[in-house]
């Protein structure tokens, strides 16, 4: 009589049925954790794709309806969530930024920035986060700003306090961006040194793993981003503010360093190029017959889409899933600024890329994206075939279901951010309007506008366009009033005296005293 190796002489008087359920605690065990793998999975990315929707809005131009979208209640439990929670604060600051509600971007922006700091303060990824990445999908960790989103958040916090008039709170805000910089540097290189930890013990090389062909193909259009001006996480735009805000705190000195830096990022930036010699003068920021200083949000960053390399293996079907860089055409060339007496015509001058900001940050990622997904396909080819070895079919079946549910790249980003910011600056026109246009590559107009600028001495006009339909404007008075309205209120603000009233002429103050008088003449008599 055949019998299987290692059977003892009671199972060879077992049934088929008894047979069959040999290992049932080993097949429950193996369902089980093979039902809880894919609900991780299932479950990983669909608080983050509810963000959809609103960016969808936001991408049309319709940005009134993606903030009241995103600012819905029934997201606060995504906005408190620690999964997807600082990507929602993220996403929610920036769009009440661009419309103008500064104060509620300012509580997101503030609340995903206490996050940020007390991930950082914490371990770098706990050990259950790092086994759930590896198990189901890199989605399942928690998401952790990158550098170049720390960087611009500090920079759009200080437009928000310039907007609600706490300078002071903005020059923070501006030096706690370049700390940020010098924060990216740092990470970079701990970052690094933990990778190559990890790889030599779990036997992966790095190196032989981003040599190969097919990675190094998916890496070539975001390597041709990036250029030299752009090392080490520098930003010209955060440069450029805190030179404009220094110089309006009265700090030349600071302000010049700034402004020099930001001119040896972008050397043919006319704008820039003229605030240099003008710091150096000595001049103020602000203007008796008005300044006006444009800054200018273009387009779209880059987002994250899903591509990588499928291979068959004699386990079942594996795929390497990579995120990658997918860059969105701006049709907006710049931004046109006109009055009508035609002493105003001028256009934005590029100041700072940001697809050239997050294309460095991604460079610098991807290696531990792929060694994590790398990591993540060998375990799940190793259980695969020993659920195989040991349930034959059923192991098979489970496990090639387990990886190809469980396959996906990690897509979160920061999808509100402009691809570019520009700038421009003029003296305030006469009639007191600025006529906008935005220009596409052939030079046509579009979407033309006429903004009343406020009377003041110092204004900053911030604009925000996602396509050709779309501009939001909004003024920001940051100066003293115009010496020409000052004179024209003065009569209203200090009266002139009025000279005592005359009794006389008030027929109730003379009355009374008449007809006391004549009572009085008519008793003596």
């Amino acid at each position: 009589m055949l019998s299987r190796p290692g059977a003892t002489l009671s199972d060879r008087y077992r049934s088929p049925r008894q047979r069959r359920n040999l290992f049932p605690v080993r097949s429950r065990s193996i369902r089980t954790f093979a039902c809880c793998a894919l609900f991780l999975g299932a479950g990983c990315a669909g608080s983050y794709r509810q963000l959809d929707g609103t960016v969808e809005l936001y991408r049309q131009g319709d940005l009134e309806a993606a903030a009241d979208w995103i600012q819905s209640p029934e997201f606060d439990d995504e906005r408190e969530g620690d999964r997807h929670g600082v990507l929602w604060l993220l996403e929610t600051g920036k769009i009440m930024h661009d419309v103008g509600r500064f104060g509620e971007s300012e509580t997101a922006f503030e609340q995903a920035d206490a996050r940020i700091r007390t991930q950082e303060q914490g371990a770098s990824m706990s050990l259950s986060e790092e086994v759930a990445g590896i198990l189901t999908t890199q989605q399942s960790r928690t998401y952790r700003a990158r550098h170049w989103q720390k960087i611009l958040l500090e920079s759009y916090r200080a437009l928000n306090q310039l907007a609600l008039g706490n300078l002071d709170e903005a020059l923070v805000m501006a030096r706690r961006s370049y700390a940020r910089q010098a924060d990216a540097v740092f990470d970079k290189g701990k970052e690094i040194e933990k990778r190559e930890e990890g790889t030599k013990e779990k036997k992966v090389n790095e190196e032989e793993l981003m040599d190969q062909d097919s990675v190094q193909e998916l890496l070539a259009p975001v390597q041709s981003r990036i250029t030299p001006a752009y090392a080490n996480y520098a930003n010209p735009f955060t440069s450029y503010l805190a030179a404009l805000l220094q110089w309006a705190d009265g700090d030349q000195t600071r302000a010049i360093v700034d402004m020099q830096k930001t001119q040896g990022m972008v050397p043919d930036n006319e704008f820039v190029a003229a605030l240099v010699t003008e710091l150096e003068g000595g001049h103020p920021l602000a203007t008796p017959e008005g300044r006006v200083y444009v800054i200018f949000e273009n387009g779209l960053a880059p987002e994250r889409i899903e591509t990588g390399i499928a291979i068959v293996t004699p386990n079942g079907y594996s795929s390497i899933r990579l995120p990658m860089l997918q860059y969105i055409d701006t049709p907006v060339v710049a931004l046109e600024l006109s009055d009508a007496a035609g002493d105003l015509n001028l256009r934005t001058a590029h100041l700072a890329d940001v697809d050239a900001m997050v294309s460095v940050d991604f460079s610098d990622e991807l290696p531990g994206i792929v060694v994590r997904t790398v990591l993540s396909i060998v375990t799940k080819e190793v259980a695969t075939k020993q659920m195989r070895d040991s349930n034959r079919d059923l192991g098979f079946l489970v496990g090639t279901l387990w990886k190809a549910m469980t396959e996906g790249a990690d897509l979160r980003t920061w999808r509100t951010v402009g691809s570019r910011f520009e700038v421009a600056h003029f003296d305030r026109p006469a009639g007191g309007m600025v006529r906008l246009n935005l220009l596409d590559k052939h030079g046509g107009r579009h979407l033309s506008a006429e903004i009343e600028l406020p009377e003041t001495t110092l204004c900053f006009l911030l604009c925000r366009s996602v396509n050709l339909a779309s501009l939001r404007t909004h003024t920001i008075q940051a100066g003293d009033p115009l010496p020409s309205v000052r004179i024209e209120a003065a009569p209203t603000e200090t009266p002139a005296e009025e000279p005592p009233a005359d009794p006389t002429d008030n027929p109730e103050s003379s009355d009374e005293p008449a007809a006391e008088a004549a009572t009085a003449e008519k008793q003596d008599s």
